[in-house]
């Protein structure tokens, strides 16, 4: 119930935004009740659906699925009048790529993967990643300019005025929220 509180209070902020004039795959806009989201498209059971992100224009939407075996960031992109069918984002190919966020202006995207950063000797952990945007796609993922840690991180985001926050796990118990 929080969770399907928290959607209903996300979804209903980007709706109100008055940047936002497109519609969001032919959805109503949101009411007093939590309603998922675009069911059978985004949340197609039997792969639930998390992690939102809706870029500032409304024309992209990056999701996080779990296949039963790994999560994967998903996207759809309105291209004139029709949303493309949800596919693999380009960067999240392999592995686990997941909770993907887009800072305020939509031109970078943060996420979360378990890929190998070559420059350094640690084991492969959750970190956060990011994509800049180019008149072609996304950039090659780069690991976020923060301090490396052992322990395992998830939801990255960004403010307006540029702090970053995230969580940090270290056990089901051990679990800290964090801003830089």
């Amino acid at each position: 119930m929080i969770i399907k509180l928290y959607i209903f209070i996300f979804m209903y902020s980007i709706f109100c935004s008055a940047q936002i004039s497109k519609p969001y795959l032919g959805q109503p806009l949101p009411g007093t009740n939590p309603v998922i989201f675009a069911s059978g498209i985004i949340s197609n059971p039997p792969l639930g659906a998390y992690s939102i992100t809706i870029s500032r224009n409304g024309d992209e939407i990056y999701f996080s699925r779990n296949d039963g075996t790994k999560n994967t960031t998903w996207f759809t992109k309105l291209v004139d009048t029709t949303w493309s069918v949800p596919a693999i984002a380009s960067f999240a190919q392999e592995g686990y790529n997941t909770e993907a966020f887009f800072t305020p202006y939509s031109d970078t995207l943060l996420y979360i993967s378990d890929r190998k950063d070559p420059a350094d000797s640690l084991t492969i952990k959750k970190r956060i990643w990011y994509v800049v945007r180019s008149d072609t796609g996304w950039s090659n993922p780069k690991v976020f300019p923060i301090p490396t840690s052992v322990r395992d991180r998830y939801s990255p985001s960004i403010s307006i005025n540029g702090s970053i926050y995230f969580s940090e796990v270290g056990g089901m118990s051990d679990w800290y929220i964090y801003k830089s």
